[in-house]
């Protein structure tokens, strides 16, 4: 995704299909010791609207540019 109306209607879609969608901080923030970047571990959970569960855990980084985020990656993992 480019831009924040590809994220804009990345989540309306995920929040459609996921209404119930929440997320918890497991670890972090971690820090890079002299680059502006973070990254995040959580847990994810939610309902679909067909009915199935949903679990997975996943990282967030972040890469930083005049105090705002410039890059963010997401890295998850949905077990089958």
């Amino acid at each position: 995704m480019q831009g924040h109306a590809d994220v804009r209607e990345f989540l309306a879609h995920t929040w459609r299909a996921i209404p119930d969608l929440r997320f918890q901080l497991r670890e972090g923030p971690y820090l890079h010791p002299t680059d502006r970047k973070a990254a995040f571990w959580w847990d994810g959970d939610g309902t679909h609207t067909t009915g199935k569960r949903l679990e997975f855990d996943g990282v967030d980084l972040h890469e930083y540019r005049d105090g705002r985020v410039a890059r963010l990656r997401i890295v998850f993992d949905m077990p089958s």
